[in-house]
């Protein structure tokens, strides 16, 4: 990303807080406590001047924090919007002509009954606009992404569900919202597609397939990623067809990128890593089993893990399986029971309604797009010690090839477990070829030590070098300026270019990785819309695929930094 003594913490941003609440006294045995997913972290341009400033999501009960950028600095952040009545997860910003509508999603994962339910609506406006008018939901909102997914013109909203509230792990119902007269409403026919889809933890629309509309791919946990296949509108479950199906895990986050600098989408997906006392593979997978064993209205769940021998034993211990479920003293009534038994011993025979998940991996991958199919290719073993939550796209180092960035640590593990925080950030470097090389913190400069969730890059100092928000559930937002080395070539497209595709050429002929204008990306973040291209010097030429599919191409002056691209009247 930058040299050691070049990089430095551009200061904090607002401390994330959370409020109490006891996941364990509902659902005991779920393995993760999904009411410290956040905070979200946004680069958006709020006061309308044309350059990025940082909000960040609150807690249940608090407010978002807003710090504004004057030229070039970040203001001490200001609370903005009312109080949060669920969790803030992602927060995204729809363009318009003057100031951005901001949408943050609403987790209703600590609603106690259907009452808290209908009063925790799905999302809230941060701006001073009124709040959207959407239907309510009997599911936790996770992330938020918007594109133009009928070709009308308007954004429209895909709004992905975390999980149900006291039914961890069972699938929950996303929604797409069409902007239809000003307003959303729920897309019927994505809908079906929609419906049971998982719990999504990350949403990101990428034009995988190269036919000029933005497909829908999401990170599921106890899933595999999910791909749906744009058509003019309509949504089709693609995930078998592009290989994907197979790679179930226990995925957080998703950005999209051209990793190999073919022009396609490769994507760039995270886990929990090597080092969580867990390990799967096909032959060996992890999952759970769920159901209301007792009667009460909420799922229980057993986790195992598959030996050597296939057999898939409980990975919690007996005096924590035995008070969260008693009756399964009965089929192990001792320590030396409880050792030789399986799940299903456990279980009993012939016991029906069950829901069973299964993950085949759990590490950070990559997913290269090769036309057609998608081939993984497991990231760095450094980078795999620790979960991952965020994950952001960019040419840090300004050598013409796509890096990533992910956010790392997991503090919120079940009682007795450690808590995961073996991780710093990690910055890897992008080869070209779809290859990375992970950096330590003495020559990336980043060093992210608490319990990290998003991030997010845009250049806010305007100096032609990626910046990077992280924010940390519970603790301060961290922001890195990038430093050293010369800078990138600055890019704006004009308004209306989300889902645009842009691409350089180098004076050798050359072309350099495809990026794609995206609102919403990676684990609850968002992105700044300017754009920084590497190898600044070389490029010749932009070419853009604006939207609706027509392309341009248009000429780079030698020596520029920073160029605004229009589409053409009449093109």
């Amino acid at each position: 990303m930058c040299k050691r003594h070049r990089c430095a913490g551009a200061g904090a941003g607002g401390r994330h807080g959370e409020s109490a609440f006891d996941e364990l006294a509902r659902q005991p045995l779920v393995p993760l406590e999904l009411s410290r997913g956040g905070p979200g972290v946004a680069w958006v341009d709020a006061d309308a001047d044309g350059d990025p400033d940082l909000l960040i999501g609150a807690g249940a009960g608090g407010r978002a924090q807003l710090a504004v950028n004057e030229a070039g600095r970040l203001t001490d952040p200001v609370p903005v919007g009312a109080p949060a009545v669920g969790d803030h997860t992602s927060i995204i910003a729809l363009p318009t002509s003057g100031h951005p509508v901001i949408i943050a999603g609403l987790s209703a994962w600590e609603a106690r009954s259907p009452a808290d339910l209908d009063a925790i609506p799905p999302l809230a406006r941060l701006d001073a606009g009124p709040a959207p008018a959407v239907p309510p939901s009997r599911h936790a909102t996770g992330p938020l992404a918007a594109a133009d997914v009928d070709g009308d013109g308007d954004l429209d909203l895909f709004a992905g569900a975390r999980a149900t509230p006291g039914a961890y792990p069972l699938p929950a119902d996303s929604r797409l919202l069409l902007a239809e007269g000003g307003d959303w409403v729920v897309d019927a026919e994505a809908a079906e597609t929609l419906r049971e889809v998982g719990l999504v933890s990350g949403a990101v629309f990428s034009d995988v397939d190269g036919d000029g509309d933005p497909d829908l791919l999401l990170a599921l946990e106890w899933a595999s990623v999910r791909l749906l296949e744009n058509d003019g509108g309509r949504f089709s479950d693609a995930t078998e067809d592009w290989g994907l199906a197979a790679h179930t895990g226990r995925w957080n986050g998703i950005a999209t990128g051209d990793f190999n600098g073919d022009g396609r989408p490769d994507l760039a997906v995270t886990a929990w890593g090597t080092n969580t006392g867990r390990s799967a593979s096909p032959e060996r997978p992890v999952g759970a089993v769920a159901s209301d064993f007792d009667g009460n209205g909420l799922v229980d769940l057993i986790e195992f893990e598959t030996g050597a021998d296939g057999v898939r034993r409980p990975v919690r211990d007996y005096l924590t399986l035995g008070r969260a479920l008693p009756f399964l003293r009965r089929s192990a009534p001792t320590f030396e029971t409880f050792a030789r038994s399986s799940v299903d011993d456990l279980l009993g025979a012939g016991r029906t309604g069950l829901y069973r998940t299964s993950a085949v991996t759990l590490l950070h991958t990559v997913f290269l797009n090769v036309g057609g199919r998608f081939e993984p290719r497991p990231l760095p073993a450094a980078v795999q010690l620790a979960p991952a939550f965020g994950v952001a796209v960019a040419d840090f180092d300004r050598d013409g090839r796509e890096d990533l960035f992910l956010a790392q640590n997991y503090f919120a593990t079940p009682r007795g477990l450690g808590r995961h925080d073996a991780g710093r950030g990690g910055v890897l470097l992008g080869d070209g070829a779809g290859g990375f090389e992970v950096l330590d913190a003495g020559r990336s400069g980043v060093g992210v030590y608490g319990d990290a969730r998003a991030a997010a890059v845009a250049d806010f100092d305007a100096d032609g070098r990626w910046d990077l928000a992280v924010g940390q559930n519970g603790a301060e937002t961290v922001i890195f300026r990038g430093r050293g080395g010369a800078p990138g070539l600055r890019v704006r497209l004009s308004a209306g270019a989300a889902g645009a595709r842009l691409r350089p050429t180098y004076a050798d002929g050359s072309e350099g990785p495809a990026r794609e204008i995206q609102l919403g990306s990676g684990y609850w973040s968002f992105n700044g819309s300017v754009q920084v291209l590497g190898r600044a010097a070389d490029i010749r030429s932009l070419t853009v695929r604006w939207p609706d599919g027509v392309e341009e191409t248009f000429p780079v002056e030698a020596g520029a930094v920073e160029v605004t691209l229009r589409r053409s009247e009449g093109s």
